[in-house]
């Protein structure tokens, strides 16, 4: 799943929509094969500032896949 997102998901997409559990997704991450990366968005026109956070893939966890 993450290898075909290069903007990578949301934990909750993953957990929800994917079935991951959270578990899974925090091994993976800890072994290197994925990241957490966090994007800040202004929103709006009060500019409310909305954090994202995507897990992706990494180099590490592509070249698992083989």
């Amino acid at each position: 799943m993450l290898a075909g997102t290069p903007r990578g998901a949301t934990k909750a997409v993953l957990i929800h929509g994917y079935g991951f559990a959270p578990h899974m997704l925090d091994d993976l991450i800890r072994d290197g094969l994925a990241m957490d990366a966090s994007e800040r968005f202004l929103i709006g026109t009060n500019q409310i500032i909305v954090e994202v956070r995507r897990i992706r893939i990494t180099d590490t966890g592509r070249q698992a896949l083989g």
